[in-house]
């Protein structure tokens, strides 16, 4: 299985996931596979778990109605969804795993936040790093709405948004649904990676520090993230290239686009002024490439299209 991550931030959730298909029996892999993908112009999933399932799930959610409703019903309905549509996959197939993020917005409503949660977190992460730090300016803004006055969950001037995991093993007759709140992420990986194995200053390098907001800049650190965890933890189920999408609510962003190149350097020693060049990524031909060590791109194919191989596969 894959490692895919989700950050639930003021003015944007990141999906972040990793490339890599593992043959189940074989043990072989291939890298060549996108793991996140558009829904509808409001949702994205990223997928982990087994191929099948997860190809089957999706195509599902495409043909039906719930996932236009409001993000809030469609999480208030997925669970039921779920045991429905899984009911039917296993009249006709094995027990399966999977485990899926949506990240969605909803136009019509504004995102709130709780400034409680805020106070700890900025201090959480200054304390921690030490580093210079600045709100985005929707936090500001959302801050300053009642000026003088009390307010303990600033309503910021962007739209409500939403992230949630679905964990699900019929198997074990496991139907798990986690939520977040702002400022909370989610991450799912293979036997040996926890969601403790998240560094506890991830969401403040993408919420408070100083230059966050921008894209680029933090596809690499998710990036950086990913890789890191995949080598340190001995992750063989990891790797490939790291692509991270974006459910946006700035001005003129579509959901799930990439914005611009990306490229991801990490430092081996721990030294910042030792940086290695680890992956660059391009959108050639409206297709996600990536490329490490500067050898040639690789396209990536949405797991939806993905033609699985002989056996069972896992992403």
């Amino acid at each position: 299985m894959s490692l895919i991550f989700g950050a639930n931030l003021s003015d944007r959730i990141y999906l972040a996931a990793d490339t890599r298909l593992t043959k189940t029996v074989s043990g072989d892999s291939k890298d060549d596979i996108l793991k996140i993908e558009n829904i509808h112009n409001n949702l994205l999933v990223a997928a982990a778990g087994d191929l099948a399932l997860a190809q089957y799930l999706f195509k599902k959610l495409k043909a039906d109605p719930i996932p236009k409703l409001p993000i809030d019903q469609f999480r208030a309905g997925i669970e039921g969804w779920i045991k429905q549509t899984i009911n039917k996959y296993l009249e006709s197939h094995h027990y399966a795993k999977s485990c899926l993020l949506f990240a969605g917005i909803d136009p019509d409503k504004r995102k709130i936040i709780s400034g409680k949660q805020l106070i700890k977190k900025v201090k959480h992460f200054q304390d921690t790093t030490g580093t210079q730090m600045e709100l985005k300016p929707v936090i500001y803004e959302g801050l300053k709405a009642k000026g003088n006055n009390p307010n303990p969950y600033p309503e910021l001037p962007v739209p409500h948004s939403r992230l949630f995991g679905v964990q699900i093993s019929p198997k074990e007759n496991l139907l798990k649904i986690e939520d977040t709140d702002w400022g909370e992420y989610l991450a799912y990986g293979p036997k040996g990676f926890s969601k403790e194995d998240v560094p506890s200053t991830l969401i403040g390098q993408l919420e408070f520090e100083k230059g966050c907001g921008n894209v680029i800049r933090e596809t690499g650190v998710l990036a950086a993230f990913i890789f890191s965890t995949a080598a340190t933890k001995e992750l063989p189920t990891v790797g490939g290239g790291v692509i991270t999408l974006m459910v946006g609510t700035l001005p003129n962003s579509v959901p799930g686009t990439f914005m611009g190149s990306n490229k991801t350097y990490i430092s081996r020693t721990g030294d910042p002024k030792d940086l290695e060049l680890v992956q660059e990524v391009e959108v050639i031909d409206n297709k996600f490439c990536y490329r490490k060590n500067n050898s040639n791109f690789i396209a990536l194919t949405p797991f939806s299209e993905y033609k699985p191989h002989k056996g069972q596969s896992m992403i």
